[in-house]
């Protein structure tokens, strides 16, 4: 499902002077305007009404919003005061469970709130990943074929790495039995040498 309509009455403690967008269909949606427009409030609704207050970037909401965002499923989620709403055509939920059956349905938090790019660095979503997890999301968030792919990749890079490591053991034993037979050439050496100074001197007596 993707966002078709955007309803804000009311958000962030009276900051936001309202606005309602119809007719999105899933296709990109640029707010422009000057400082202090509401660009970054209404962006942050959306996060609010997806996600939840904590997931807002550098913003304290406050208790009163009321933000409701419809969907090309024709499914709709509001978020807000007095309580959170649910509804999807066959059923309309209100409370903990619409915001439980929401939540399930719009799946990973850290992959929605990923395709949300904004100017606030220090809080982008990929840089608060690790880079095994910054992995796991690129490739969620690509198609199946290139997921394949590199599944491929990483499979054969862990197959190259255990050669090498076999490659190298192998390397290190042959260097190991080199260093022996070495040992004992010298110790045979000495012996010899022992050898023949006592049959040297038994020569001279």
């Amino acid at each position: 499902m993707k966002i078709d309509s955007l309803d804000i009455e009311e958000f962030a403690s009276g900051e936001h002077r309202g606005k309602t967008v119809e007719n999105i269909r899933g296709e990109s949606l640029l707010f422009r305007g000057g400082s202090r427009t509401g660009k970054t409030l209404t962006f942050n609704a959306i996060l609010y009404n997806l996600l939840g207050a904590r997931h807002t970037v550098d913003l304290a909401t406050g208790r009163q919003n009321e933000v409701e965002i419809g969907f090309t499923d024709e499914s709709r989620f509001f978020r807000g005061n007095p309580e959170a709403e649910y509804e999807d055509g066959e059923y309309l939920l209100t409370g903990a469970e619409a915001s439980d059956v929401f939540g399930d349905k719009i799946g990973d938090p850290s992959l929605v709130k990923s395709h949300f790019v904004h100017s606030h660095i220090g809080k982008m979503p990929l840089d608060q990943l690790s880079r095994s997890n910054r992995v796991s999301l690129v490739r969620k968030v690509t198609n199946e074929d290139l997921r394949e792919r590199l599944s491929r990749f990483e499979r054969a890079e862990e197959q190259l790495n255990h050669l090498v490591i076999e490659a190298e053991d192998e390397e290190r034993r042959i260097s190991e039995d080199l260093d022996e037979v070495e040992r004992k050439v010298g110790d045979l050496e000495s012996q010899k040498e022992k050898y023949e100074q006592r049959s040297s001197v038994a020569d001279c007596w």
